[in-house]
């Protein structure tokens, strides 16, 4: 969904500082939430190699034979309270993720596509790394399918927006085309005249609109709301219903092109 050989110009620091901590790509397949107080226990297949939890505390009682499945090592450990999560990973299941994500031919594919791959494979068969309790699937109830859905039903061509404001400042102010399903170019309202950047209002979303159709492809959506709503609706199961009781309190415009 990102084109291996994107364009992003003039992002203002502003944003990038506001975006940064999207681009961690760790945090899209982990299975261990902020704050967790987790377990890892490494093995070999046979024998325990290492166990420690997430204050870098080894755990020198958790050790010798693997004498039953890593699930049921997972969750005879988790049953005993002391942690908020145990992963039981197995060290040749992580050389062979390695592998295969290393093979020539992964060198094609797109940069969500890359790491969703290692996603596949680091999660695939639920046996070369467990956890108690078992992963989410998703990040924050965002998932790749989900995505891929949403960008495919824009059609070859489409300009996206997003402006997240602090008061009536621009906190966030992206401006994206997509071509063929991948996102090709990526600036902010910087890269225009100071009368461009928009206003959180009805009327600063079709002034928004205008600017993407300026660029001479057609508007795909575009999103404006505050910091507080924005922050509600990554986090909140129904995203719809998120924005809609943020339109309420005037916090949110959008728009969205009706499916092709």
């Amino acid at each position: 969904m990102i084109d291996r050989f994107w364009q992003v110009l003039d992002l203002d620091p502003i944003t990038w500082r506001n975006i940064g901590r999207f681009i961690e790509v760790g945090k899209y397949f982990q299975a261990a939430l902020p704050g967790e107080h987790g377990l890892y226990v490494l093995h070999d297949g046979q024998q325990i190699l290492r166990a420690v939890d997430s204050n870098n505390q080894v755990q020198r009682e958790i050790t010798g034979q693997l004498a039953t499945t890593p699930q049921a090592l997972a969750e005879e450990l988790a049953s005993e309270g002391r942690w908020d999560r145990v992963h039981v990973i197995s060290k040749q299941h992580l050389a062979e993720v390695a592998r295969q994500a290393q093979q020539p031919e992964q060198r094609g594919l797109s940069m969500p596509a890359y790491y969703h791959l290692v996603y596949s494979l680091l999660w695939g068969d639920g046996q070369g790394y467990v956890t108690v309790p078992p992963p989410a699937g998703h990040w924050n109830h965002w998932s790749y399918a989900g995505i891929e859905q949403f960008i495919a039903q824009l059609g070859a061509e489409a300009g996206l927006a997003l402006c997240v404001f602090d008061a009536e400042q621009l906190a966030i102010g992206l401006i994206a085309e997509v071509r063929n399903g991948n996102v090709a170019y990526v600036t902010t309202f910087d890269a225009y005249a100071a009368e461009a950047v928009p206003t959180l209002s009805a009327h600063g979303l079709e002034h928004v609109l205008k600017l993407l159709e300026q660029r001479g492809v057609p508007a795909g959506a575009a999103l404006l709301c505050s910091r507080a709503a924005f922050e509600d609706w990554l986090i909140a199961p129904d995203k719809l219903a998120s924005l809609q009781h943020a339109a309420v309190a005037n916090e949110a415009w959008w728009w969205l092109r009706e499916p092709l």
